[in-house]
């Protein structure tokens, strides 16, 4: 019994990472429009930033 628990917690978790790169994936897109409209180096780093902030929150 333990073991099928222990196997469930895994898939949950696997789906949790899955739904946390394809948001990330949207934001660096979101991010990436952003960059292209306003077209300056300020941005660039900024968006340099945010990526991090996001990759750094678990």
């Amino acid at each position: 019994m333990k073991k099928v628990m222990g196997s469930n917690h895994h898939f949950f978790h696997c789906m949790y990472k899955s739904v946390h790169v394809k948001r990330n994936i949207l934001l660096l897109l979101l991010l990436l429009k952003r960059w292209i409209r306003n077209g300056n180096v300020e941005s660039i780093s900024n968006i340099v930033l945010e990526c991090g902030g996001i990759y750094a929150t678990p």
